[in-house]
């Protein structure tokens, strides 16, 4: 990862706390949020995850692109207020975010919990929203019985405890070994307990089935073959409640495309970008003395990181 990318994040005071987020300019960076007319990408990670499972990702989508990848209350850098939380917060935090940053025209991608909060601020707030990837994402998850035996587990054996099951259900087979998994495990770790149980409550009590059945804005849904978590019959499901929505299921991979398999993840979006003339802004160029694909145009250099990477 470059340097320019290093884990540097700012932050945002949402109703009376700190939102933290991440902010990935283009290649040349945008100094007017309010002027920036390129592709605007919201990234929204998973409940007892943050905005570090997108990196593996960034270095492959178009560079033109701003993407905002924050921390949700009470994860990663982000604070929180005290429990109880509803959806309906977790939904205002990202709308209070992108209005703090003079955002529209936004596609949105959100994994598992992120999708979630994607199809509801699609409804709420459509003028903020161009168009959504939900990545392993329901409509409705499980019944309030099955969170209320989640939640009494994690309350018995805490964080540590529960982890290894977790990892289980979200794990490729191939991918559970792996230094990407072992991230994902100090992640979980890291979530504060009152955090955790807070978001898996708000997910408990809501459903979205009817709200995004409304839906017309352009929409693709990704699902991991192996996702135990999400699995793909009902990942489809959800995406299929969108009119004329695309769905794709990568194989051998688990609930976590962006770590387990992230240059085919960003293809998928790379793709869904053109499809929907969301791929806009200048062409790019490489340097035409020392970038790698000297003077060959977009069409050689698809990653980033090319011009991030003098002399290489």
């Amino acid at each position: 990862m470059p340097a320019a990318w290093a884990d540097a994040m700012e932050f945002c005071d949402v109703t009376g706390f700190m939102l933290a987020y991440q902010k990935i300019d283009p290649v040349a960076p945008v100094a007017d949020f309010g002027d920036f007319a390129g592709p605007v990408l919201l990234m929204l990670h998973d409940m007892s995850m943050d905005h570090r499972i997108w990196q593996p990702t960034l270095a492959h989508l178009p560079p033109n692109t701003l993407i905002i990848c924050p921390d949700l209350r009470g994860h990663g850098q982000s604070g929180g207020p005290r429990a109880p939380w509803s959806m309906g917060a977790l939904v205002r935090d990202v709308e209070q975010l992108l209005d703090h940053l003079a955002l529209r025209d936004v596609v949105v991608v959100g994994l598992g919990l992120g999708g979630m909060l994607a199809q509801a601020l699609a409804v709420k707030r459509f003028d903020l929203v161009r168009g959504l990837v939900l990545v392993g994402t329901p409509s409705k998850w499980a019944t309030p019985a099955v969170w209320a035996r989640e939640m009494a587990a994690v309350q018995a054996g805490g964080m540590d405890g529960v982890v290894e099951a977790w990892l289980a259900r979200i794990c490729a087979r191939r991918f559970a070994q792996s230094s990407a998994a072992a991230d994902l495990r100090a992640m979980f770790c890291a979530t504060p307990l009152v955090s955790y149980l807070a978001t898996m409550a708000a997910i408990s009590g809501s459903d979205f089935y009817a709200s995004t059945a409304t839906l017309t804005l352009p929409t693709l849904g990704i699902v991991g073959s192996e996702d135990r978590l999400v699995p793909p019959d009902l990942a489809q499901e959800t995406t299929a409640l969108i009119k004329g929505a695309d769905f794709t299921v990568l194989r051998r991979v688990g609930h976590v495309p962006p770590l387990e398999s992230p240059i085919e993840f960003s293809e998928q979006i790379s793709g869904f970008l053109r499809r929907i003339g969301h791929a806009g802004g200048q062409p790019h160029v490489c340097s035409p003395i020392d970038g790698p694909h000297a003077g060959q145009g977009p069409s050689a250099c698809q990653e980033r990181v090319c011009c991030e990477t003098k002399g290489s």
